[in-house]
């Protein structure tokens, strides 16, 4: 039995794929637990990910899982076990076309009897094109009504030893509304002072970050190969931790993004109290294009 079912919808092409690619986001558009409200599902894995598994139980129609088993650019396979029913396969997709977006849900099964077969080309076959036409149908009406997210960045993670270095540094506690401020008078008083000691990109180092009250404990400067003068001198050890690369330009939505990912990630992994480092790659001074802005994000241990 192969199924293949399309719908154009009006919408940002990562909206859609994120609906599809998720399996959280599928329940948003789910024609099994539309016509099944028993149906709980347990759901595990990194999002959009191989791996990410989708496990249901249901008093009406039975238990099962879902595993993604491949993901392509904007194509995604998955394995599907019925407990107790059999096995099947599918595959979501999106592309761009005239007039919106085209999102594919395909499906395939192999009966294991002559039976069986003869059953699903009579009942089975006609069902299952209905439910994936209503899926599609939900979530186009889902994606249009702007009640779906649209999805944060995605971010490559990765461990990383950050190397012991010297910096020179100024450190305060600012109010957020005053961070432009103290950042443009500090770097420029660190460059001042350090002159050719510096041998790295400017950095910020945040000891704490505390939105309610609305301050931040903060260290701005430079890596330099010696003692400098007139500012506060910064020894970091070698440091295990983790390491984001961020491209783009300097705003709070990117930064906040940027941040929530490696913090949960470093979370996740043990890494509770962290050191938080910003290292501006490439930004205004090197490149007018904001969109070659280079940041790098370090979570590592205090």
């Amino acid at each position: 039995m192969d199924i293949v079912k399309s719908t154009t919808i009006n919408g940002p092409k990562n909206v859609v794929w994120n609906q599809m690619v998720n399996l959280e986001n599928q329940t948003n558009w789910s024609p099994w637990e539309e016509m099944d409200p028993s149906i709980e599902s347990t759901i595990t894995g990194a999002p959009g990910q191989v791996g990410q598994k989708s496990s249901w139980t249901s008093k009406k129609s039975g238990d099962g899982e879902m595993v993604i088993s491949r993901v392509e650019a904007d194509s995604m396979w998955y394995d599907l076990d019925f407990v107790g029913q059999g096995k099947a396969t599918g595959w979501v997709a999106v592309e761009e076309v005239e007039g919106g977006i085209k999102a594919t849900n395909g499906f395939h099964s192999e009966p294991a009897s002559f039976w069986r077969r003869g059953m699903i080309a009579l009942i089975g076959k006609r069902f299952m094109e209905m439910q994936l036409a209503r899926g599609l149908e939900m979530l186009k009406e889902h994606v249009e009504s702007g009640k779906a997210e649209v999805p944060a960045p995605a971010y490559v993670i990765e461990e990383y030893t950050f190397p012991a270095t010297s910096f020179a540094i100024i450190r305060k506690t600012v109010k957020m509304n005053e961070m432009d401020s103290f950042f443009h008078q500090s770097y420029r008083a660190v460059a001042t002072a350090a002159g050719s000691q510096i041998k790295g990109n400017k950095h910020t180092i945040a000891y704490t970050w505390d939105e309610a009250k609305g301050e931040a404990d903060l260290a701005v400067g430079f890596p330099v190969n010696g003692p400098v003068k007139g500012v506060t001198m910064l020894d970091i050890p070698e440091s295990k931790g983790y390491k984001l690369v961020m491209t783009g330009a300097y705003n709070m939505e990117s930064f906040k993004n940027a941040h929530t990912a490696i913090g949960k990630h470093a979370g996740a992994n043990g890494l509770t109290d962290p050191l938080m480092m910003e290292e501006y790659v490439t930004g205004p001074e090197q490149e007018a294009d904001t969109n070659k802005w280079v940041t790098h994000l370090y979570y590592i241990a205090k």
